[in-house]
């Protein structure tokens, strides 16, 4: 597998792409988003290696400048993750939540399970410190911002990938611990979700079950439905 360093900047009035400066480091199964004066924050993701198809989760970050077309290193995350997700707060810091440790086939220095831990990046100081850990780890999920805080949804465990969370938790601001909030459904991982104009969020498509929780070995079940939660 080819992982791509590479970036591109969409025009929405001529609908083209046209090539910015690529990143410092090839990354998947990352996250990628807006700071305070146009800048993106890429933070995490895996790298694909050839041996016995390894996949070692990032810690490393970098923040892209708008102005100059190039990206510049900042502080790596506390712990290495992907297949995250990551939220801007309203004081311009950012949230990243949940993912996967990373792992490297029959390799049992690496965690499997999906991690529960989150961090917040200070874009002051370009550092990331702890943030308030989730009831239990989940990776392929969405978070969406709400006027209130965050909403972390669905996703699902990756050390099995056989069923989707229907779970949804809710991060107030200014509250140190997450709460239950009225779950999926149906649950899924690996889905389509974004924030409405009047505040809804809305989760869509996705994978609902695979291998063991499926009808038959190997294959998945799409989760075919789309839902809205009302914060």
């Amino acid at each position: 597998m080819v992982t791509l360093a590479t970036a591109e900047i969409f025009d929405p009035v001529h609908e083209t792409w046209t090539p910015t400066g690529a990143m410092t480091m090839a990354r998947w199964g990352h996250v990628a988003v807006p700071l305070p004066g146009g800048r993106v924050l890429s933070a995490g993701g895996m790298v694909g290696t050839a041996r016995y198809g390894a996949s070692p989760s990032l810690g490393l970050c970098e923040v892209y400048e708008p102005g100059s077309g190039t990206w510049q290193p900042t502080g790596s995350l506390r712990a290495a993750r992907a297949l995250h997700t990551a939220v801007p707060l309203p004081d311009g810091s950012v949230l990243a939540v949940g993912g996967d440790p990373g792992r490297a086939s029959d390799d049992a220095r690496f965690h499997p399970y999906s991690l529960a831990s989150t961090e917040i990046y200070d874009v002051t100081t370009g550092v990331w410190r702890p943030g308030p850990p989730l009831p239990w780890g989940r990776s392929y999920h969405r978070a969406a911002a709400t006027e209130d805080g965050v909403l972390v949804f669905g996703g699902t465990e990756s050390a099995c990938l056989h069923t989707g969370f229907a779970s949804t938790l809710r991060l107030r601001d200014g509250a140190g611990h997450w709460e239950a909030a009225g779950p999926q459904l149906t649950g899924r991982w690996s889905f389509g979700a974004t924030v409405l104009g009047d505040g809804r969020v809305l989760a869509v498509g996705g994978v609902s079950r695979m291998d063991a929780a499926a009808p038959r070995t190997g294959e998945g079940v799409p989760a075919r439905s789309a839902e809205v939660f009302a914060p």
